[in-house]
C-alpha cells in the first residue's frame, strides 16, 4: 500500500499516470469532506471521511462516532487487501 501525504500529491500524480505505481489497495482518511478523494482511491477504494457537516463534542468521541479510529482504518485496509490485494 502506498502512503501519500497530500503535499506530495502533484509528484504522486505524475508518477501514477506515468505508470510508476501498480494498482494497489487504496484507503483515504480525511477528517473533512470526501470530495476529490475518489480521484486517488478509484472506484474500488475506500474513503473514510465526514459525510455530514460535523458535530460538537470532544474530539475523541467525534473521531469514534465518524470512524476515525485506528481499528476502523485497519479494518478498511484489511478489507481492501482481501478484495484487491
Amino acid at each position: 500500500m502506498d502512503r501519500v501525504r497530500m503535499p506530495a500529491a502533484p509528484t504522486h500524480q505524475q508518477r501514477r499516470f506515468a505508470g510508476g505505481f501498480p494498482v494497489t489497495p487504496r484507503v483515504a482518511i480525511e477528517q473533512a469532506s470526501a470530495f476529490g478523494w475518489d480521484r486517488w482511491v478509484g472506484s474500488t477504494g475506500t474513503i473514510i471521511a465526514m459525510s455530514t457537516f460535523g458535530a460538537s463534542a470532544p474530539s475523541k468521541s467525534l473521531q469514534t462516532k465518524f470512524g476515525f479510529t485506528p481499528e476502523a482504518v485497519v479494518a478498511a485496509a484489511r478489507q481492501q487487501i482481501r478484495t484487491r490485494g
